[in-house]
């Protein structure tokens, strides 16, 4: 009977194992396509930065206006401000992406938008619910509502 419970011990501790190397399989795997997706979007962003300069025109914000209504752009954000609680990162190339999935999810009433460049030190895209407040953050992150309010012209 002893033998039989250190053979069963030893299969789980086995199983263990390795769904510890699948989970950090999946994490590495998870991180390089959110670093491929960014570095994407930060391309992208420059070759519209260029198109832009080219045209004579004054470059647009960083983040361009989403679909639903809202702007997404940094217009109804704030940069050097982020939303406190912070609970789970979601890993998304630009802030108006961040702020479609706060749109996206329920009760998501603000988001706080890290730049990509610093995700390994800090996050992406961070969900808050109405108790959440606006604290200091640095320069490369950006806050906003769920929804930006529509600016009548």
């Amino acid at each position: 009977a002893a033998r039989i419970a250190k053979r069963n011990e030893a299969k789980a501790a086995k199983e263990r194992a390795r769904k510890e190397k699948q989970d950090k399989e999946r994490a590495a795997k998870e991180k390089r396509a959110a670093d491929a997706a960014a570095a994407k979007a930060k391309k992208k962003q420059k070759e519209r930065e260029k198109e832009n300069k080219a045209k004579g025109k004054q470059s647009k914000a960083k983040d361009e206006p989403s679909k639903g209504g809202s702007s997404g752009s940094r217009s109804c954000g704030s940069s050097g401000q982020h939303y406190e609680p912070v609970g789970e990162r979601f890993p998304e190339a630009t802030a108006a992406h961040c702020q479609r999935r706060c749109r996206e999810t329920e009760g998501c009433a603000y988001f706080s938008f890290w730049e990509p460049k610093q995700w390994e030190r800090y996050g992406g895209c961070h969900l808050h619910g109405q108790e959440a407040s606006k604290v200091p953050a640095g320069p490369d992150v950006s806050a906003g509502p769920r929804v930006c309010p529509k600016v009548e012209l």
